[in-house]
């Protein structure tokens, strides 16, 4: 998804279904990246970073957001976490306050019209992602 300078910003977005060798769902070269409220899922990666690979280059940082179930690994790289994010496993190094790891984030497996403008994985009534923003980032629907 990105390879060079400058910054890079994803907001609001489900990258879901893809497949590449490395960064089913993103890939990052160099440059910036910051991803806010994303749900990246069910992508594949070959040979590692199904959800996110990160060659070091540039810095990449995520608030927010939900990754998981991405076959290759969630993450591969130094990813930085500003809070509130999910991952699945333990792959993309989350320790900041609100982050969950190794946390199912109980959703829908398919993209469907959930009544928005786009297809979405729907989060189920249980799932610990419903309401776990705080502040300044809380969007206004989950």
């Amino acid at each position: 998804m990105k390879d060079g300078c400058g910054t890079t910003i994803v907001t609001n977005t489900t990258i879901s279904g893809n497949q590449a060798d490395l960064g089913g769902g993103i890939y990052i070269s160099g440059g910036s990246m910051t991803i806010t409220n994303n749900t990246i899922t069910g992508n594949i990666a070959t040979q590692e970073g199904g959800g996110f690979y990160h060659s070091e280059l540039g810095d990449v940082t995520v608030t927010g957001s939900i990754v998981s179930s991405n076959e290759g690994g969630n993450c591969s790289g130094l990813i930085n976490s500003a809070g509130y994010n999910l991952d699945s496993g333990d792959t993309c190094g989350f320790r900041n306050a609100g982050d969950q790891i190794n946390t199912d984030p109980i959703m829908d497996s398919r993209l469907r019209d959930n009544g928005g403008p786009t297809l979405t994985h729907r989060l189920f009534p249980r799932s610990s992602a419903i309401d776990n923003m705080e502040g300044a980032h809380c969007p206004a629907t989950d």
